[in-house]
Protein backbone atom coordinates (compact mmCIF):
# COMPACT_ATOMS: atom_id res chain seq x y z
CA UNK A 1 0.00 0.00 0.00
CA UNK A 2 1.44 3.24 -0.81
CA UNK A 3 1.87 6.03 1.46
CA UNK A 4 0.89 9.16 -0.69
CA UNK A 5 -0.69 12.67 0.36
CA UNK A 6 -4.02 11.91 -1.56
CA UNK A 7 -4.79 8.77 0.55
CA UNK A 8 -5.27 11.09 3.40
CA UNK A 9 -7.07 14.07 2.85
CA UNK A 10 -9.83 12.88 4.11
CA UNK A 11 -10.95 10.23 6.94
CA UNK A 12 -10.86 6.65 6.59
CA UNK A 13 -11.42 3.93 9.06
CA UNK A 14 -9.57 1.96 7.43
CA UNK A 15 -6.30 3.54 7.29
CA UNK A 16 -5.91 3.32 10.44
CA UNK A 17 -5.40 -0.54 10.50
CA UNK A 18 -3.24 -0.08 6.92
CA UNK A 19 -0.59 2.32 8.68
CA UNK A 20 0.51 3.35 11.90
CA UNK A 21 -0.48 6.95 12.28
CA UNK A 22 -0.30 7.57 8.75
CA UNK A 23 -2.07 11.04 9.51
CA UNK A 24 0.19 11.79 11.79
CA UNK A 25 3.13 11.26 9.35
CA UNK A 26 2.16 13.70 6.84
CA UNK A 27 1.28 16.19 9.58
CA UNK A 28 5.23 16.28 11.15
CA UNK A 29 6.31 16.29 7.13
CA UNK A 30 4.34 19.29 6.54
CA UNK A 31 2.07 17.99 3.92
CA UNK A 32 -1.34 18.63 4.38
CA UNK A 33 -3.61 15.97 5.15
CA UNK A 34 -6.80 15.33 7.37
CA UNK A 35 -6.26 15.78 10.82
CA UNK A 36 -8.57 13.61 12.65
CA UNK A 37 -7.01 15.63 16.44
CA UNK A 38 -8.90 17.91 15.55
CA UNK A 39 -12.55 16.08 15.16
CA UNK A 40 -11.87 14.25 18.19
CA UNK A 41 -15.31 13.80 18.60
CA UNK A 42 -15.55 12.34 15.25
CA UNK A 43 -12.84 9.25 15.66
CA UNK A 44 -11.97 8.75 19.12
CA UNK A 45 -15.47 6.35 19.17
CA UNK A 46 -13.69 4.64 15.58
CA UNK A 47 -10.64 3.74 17.59
CA UNK A 48 -12.67 2.32 20.77
CA UNK A 49 -14.50 0.15 18.59
CA UNK A 50 -11.60 -1.12 16.88
CA UNK A 51 -10.05 -2.22 20.22
CA UNK A 52 -12.96 -3.99 21.35
CA UNK A 53 -12.88 -5.89 17.78
CA UNK A 54 -9.41 -6.93 18.03
CA UNK A 55 -9.17 -7.45 21.87
CA UNK A 56 -10.54 -11.19 21.44
CA UNK A 57 -7.82 -12.14 18.73
CA UNK A 58 -5.31 -10.41 21.20
CA UNK A 59 -6.57 -12.85 24.09
CA UNK A 60 -5.99 -15.79 21.77
CA UNK A 61 -2.71 -15.25 21.06
CA UNK A 62 -1.45 -13.93 24.35
CA UNK A 63 -2.62 -17.34 25.82
CA UNK A 64 -1.38 -19.55 23.11
CA UNK A 65 2.32 -18.06 24.06
CA UNK A 66 3.54 -20.27 21.40
CA UNK A 67 3.86 -17.13 18.91
CA UNK A 68 5.33 -14.44 20.31
CA UNK A 69 6.16 -12.48 17.08
CA UNK A 70 2.04 -12.05 15.90
CA UNK A 71 1.47 -11.42 19.94
CA UNK A 72 3.96 -8.43 19.75
CA UNK A 73 2.29 -7.48 16.04
CA UNK A 74 -0.89 -7.71 17.92
CA UNK A 75 0.18 -5.70 21.13
CA UNK A 76 1.76 -2.57 18.31
CA UNK A 77 -1.11 -2.66 16.54
CA UNK A 78 -3.09 -1.96 19.63
CA UNK A 79 -1.01 0.66 21.18
CA UNK A 80 -1.06 2.78 18.11
CA UNK A 81 -4.42 2.40 18.42
CA UNK A 82 -3.87 3.72 22.63
CA UNK A 83 -1.47 6.03 21.19
CA UNK A 84 -4.16 7.52 18.76
CA UNK A 85 -6.81 7.83 21.37
CA UNK A 86 -5.09 9.27 23.99
CA UNK A 87 -3.48 12.24 21.70
CA UNK A 88 -6.55 12.67 19.26
CA UNK A 89 -8.67 12.92 22.79
CA UNK A 90 -6.42 16.08 23.89
CA UNK A 91 -6.77 17.02 20.25
CA UNK A 92 -2.95 16.60 19.73
CA UNK A 93 -1.63 14.61 16.48
CA UNK A 94 0.34 11.89 18.25
CA UNK A 95 4.90 12.42 18.43
CA UNK A 96 6.05 9.29 19.37
CA UNK A 97 9.41 11.17 20.18
CA UNK A 98 9.08 12.16 23.73
CA UNK A 99 5.98 10.41 24.44
CA UNK A 100 6.53 10.31 27.63
CA UNK A 101 6.79 14.51 28.33
CA UNK A 102 3.82 14.80 25.92
CA UNK A 103 1.80 12.57 27.90
CA UNK A 104 2.72 14.39 31.72
CA UNK A 105 1.22 17.49 30.02
CA UNK A 106 -2.08 16.58 28.79
CA UNK A 107 -5.75 17.31 30.43
CA UNK A 108 -7.07 13.60 29.95
CA UNK A 109 -4.49 10.89 31.47
CA UNK A 110 -5.12 7.92 33.32
CA UNK A 111 -3.45 7.14 36.47
CA UNK A 112 0.16 6.24 36.04
CA UNK A 113 -0.09 5.78 32.20
CA UNK A 114 3.78 6.86 31.81
CA UNK A 115 4.60 3.75 34.31
CA UNK A 116 1.95 1.40 32.42
CA UNK A 117 2.86 1.88 28.75
CA UNK A 118 6.43 1.48 29.65
CA UNK A 119 5.50 -1.74 31.29
CA UNK A 120 4.11 -2.94 28.13
CA UNK A 121 6.63 -1.54 25.92
CA UNK A 122 9.25 -3.30 28.03
CA UNK A 123 7.11 -6.90 27.59
CA UNK A 124 5.10 -6.68 24.76
CA UNK A 125 4.32 -9.97 24.28
CA UNK A 126 3.28 -11.11 27.78
CA UNK A 127 -0.04 -12.01 29.20
CA UNK A 128 0.60 -9.11 32.23
CA UNK A 129 1.01 -6.95 29.53
CA UNK A 130 -2.19 -7.18 27.20
CA UNK A 131 -3.91 -6.92 30.59
CA UNK A 132 -2.62 -3.66 31.31
CA UNK A 133 -3.46 -2.89 28.25
CA UNK A 134 -6.54 -3.66 28.77
CA UNK A 135 -7.41 -1.73 31.12
CA UNK A 136 -5.95 1.37 30.00
CA UNK A 137 -8.37 1.29 26.98
CA UNK A 138 -10.98 1.26 29.84
CA UNK A 139 -9.83 3.85 31.75
CA UNK A 140 -9.45 5.87 28.81
CA UNK A 141 -12.82 5.27 27.25
CA UNK A 142 -14.23 6.09 30.40
CA UNK A 143 -12.33 9.27 31.16
CA UNK A 144 -12.75 10.50 27.58
CA UNK A 145 -16.46 9.95 27.64
CA UNK A 146 -16.10 12.00 31.10
CA UNK A 147 -14.88 14.58 29.15
CA UNK A 148 -17.46 14.95 26.53
CA UNK A 149 -20.14 14.90 29.18
CA UNK A 150 -18.31 17.71 30.80
CA UNK A 151 -17.84 19.40 27.69
CA UNK A 152 -21.23 19.27 26.95
CA UNK A 153 -22.26 20.61 30.52
CA UNK A 154 -20.11 23.35 30.12
CA UNK A 155 -21.46 24.78 26.57
CA UNK A 156 -25.11 24.48 28.17
CA UNK A 157 -23.94 27.04 31.11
Amino acid sequence: MKFTRERYLIWDESKNREDYFPYEGLYWNHIEAYRPWEHPETHINHLFNEWRKSREKGIEQVSARNNNTQTREFITYALSLLFSAIFWMNSCPVKLSFWQEELNNMKIQAMNAEERINFILSRPSGYHSFIQLAELFTEYEKLYYKALALQKLKKRV
